[in-house]
């Protein structure tokens, strides 16, 4: 496991990010369909540097985007 010095570090390097949909089945999907991501962050000569998996929650979206209608 990195050190969160060594993931600030890397940050500053971070030259692409690329961010994945998924649905519950693992299969790449659009946004609005998607339960889950998974966000790559790459440096200048293609490596990853990080990549972070996390469960999407459409209730809590749905929440925000009523907030900002209003």
């Amino acid at each position: 496991m990195r050190s969160i010095d060594d993931i600030i570090k890397a940050r500053k390097n971070i030259a692409k990010t690329n961010v994945a949909y998924l649905n519950d089945k693992g299969e790449i999907v659009k946004k609005e369909q998607a339960t889950q991501c998974i966000i790559t962050e790459y440096d200048k000569d293609g490596n990853i540097i990080n990549e972070i998996f996390t469960v999407l929650e459409k209730e809590h979206e749905k929440e925000i985007e009523e907030e900002e209608e209003r």
